[in-house]
């Protein structure tokens, strides 16, 4: 479908709208029309199911005989909307309410010679609540309708930008798979010592590679616990301007989900990180053919063209029982084992710290070194 262009943002978090041209003046065939439309609906806010609840379209094209152009939007607070609602009360079609009386969907009919109609609709399946969404249906963009664009944009709650320092964490709900915002603190890492002198080379080289937009490709990062992994990570999700899309150790598993495939695709150029991930990397076995065979389309296959994704997967299992097509060039960016700290670096940080440490170590030793349990043989501490 041809996107009018007016707004540009990338789909679904863009707080500016994304409009539609119900035209189509490219496509001759009225059910593809249709079809068309109903599924760029879903990239935007309303949703099929949304349409599906309030036929709109089957609507406008029935009055109008014409298929309407559409721009949709969210995040706007339920003050807002109820507010707009009791201000335009006289032009509601139709209502739905919640048990509670408050509004869940409404529809209005401005009318005019652009034929306007706003579909407002809690965004229920929305992790984050007091959001609603809007759809505007029209013929034409003229002024008016561009007016009322900005009108509902300047209520738009305001977007946490992918500015680096933000995590956004895989759920699964009723409906579907979602992410959920937090905020990581960035860790002051001085490279010179807090590791070995062979990795230097190395994060310059993934930093540069995930920084470019739109790329594809898979960064494999394992070793001992308690060797820096994490904390690298940390690092990484605040200085890279792109959205980090975190995937938990017990949700790895769902690498497989043909749903997932299609929410990344959704949320496109984005860095996908997968903690613990020997499961779902390991060679071929009975519950990781799938999750592999996901990973390898999504890094350097088809799916890659589509998605623009990134993964960085970390793993404590030696790198020979992961999969072989994992390390092929041109999908893998970069692999590197992390150790214990060589013994110069071990006595640079030590004396940094105020403690005194021979041989290698590893960082989870060294800044916990005045823990009475540091004497334990094999004591393992995260880091």
């Amino acid at each position: 479908m041809k996107d009018i262009p007016y707004i540009s943002v990338s789909k679904p978090t863009g707080r500016s709208g994304i409009c539609y041209d119900g035209n189509m003046q490219n496509c001759r065939d009225s059910v593809q029309m249709f079809v068309v439309g109903k599924n760029e609906s879903f990239n935007g806010f309303s949703g099929t199911s949304e349409f599906e609840a309030f036929p709109l379209r089957q609507l406008f094209t029935s009055r109008h005989n014409k298929l309407p152009s559409e721009w949709d939007t969210g995040y706007i607070k339920t003050k807002d909307i109820q507010d707009y609602v009791l201000k335009n009360k006289r032009y509601v079609i139709a209502t739905h309410y919640s048990k509670n009386k408050d509004i869940k969907k409404c529809v209005l009919y401005l009318g005019g010679k652009d034929c306007v109609y706003v579909y407002i609709y809690d965004r229920g399946y929305d992790s984050q609540k007091d959001r609603f969404g809007v759809c505007l249906l029209f013929i034409d963009k003229t002024k008016v309708v561009e007016k009322m664009m900005d009108d509902f944009i300047k209520i738009v709650i305001p977007e946490k930008k992918d500015n680096g320092g933000y995590l956004n964490i895989l759920v699964k709900n009723q409906h579907g798979f979602d992410l959920e915002q937090k905020e990581i603190n960035c860790p002051e890492i001085d490279f010179a010592i807090n590791y070995n002198e062979d990795f230097t080379p190395i994060h310059k080289l993934i930093t540069e590679r995930l920084s470019i937009d739109n790329s594809k490709g898979l960064v494999l990062l394992h070793g001992i616990s308690g060797t820096g992994k994490t904390t690298y990570i940390r690092y990484l999700i605040n200085i890279l301007k792109k959205r980090i899309i975190y995937i938990p150790p017990s949700m790895a598993s769902v690498i497989a989900d043909p749903e997932l495939i299609k929410f990344f695709i959704t949320y496109s150029n984005s860095i996908i990180i997968i903690e613990d991930a020997e499961n779902i990397l390991m060679k071929r076995v009975a519950n990781s053919t799938q999750a592999i065979a996901n990973i390898l389309n999504l890094s350097d296959g088809l799916l890659s063209d589509c998605a623009n994704i990134q993964i960085v997967a970390t793993f404590n299992t030696d790198i020979l029982n992961i999969d072989e097509a994992l390390l092929r060039k041109g999908r893998l960016i970069a692999k590197y084992e992390f150790t214990q700290l060589e013994e110069s670096r071990t006595l640079k940080l030590s004396k940094k710290l105020g403690v005194k440490i021979d041989g290698k170590h590893t960082l989870a030793d060294i800044y916990n070194s005045t823990d009475n349990s540091f004497t334990e043989k094999n004591k393992k501490v995260g880091f």
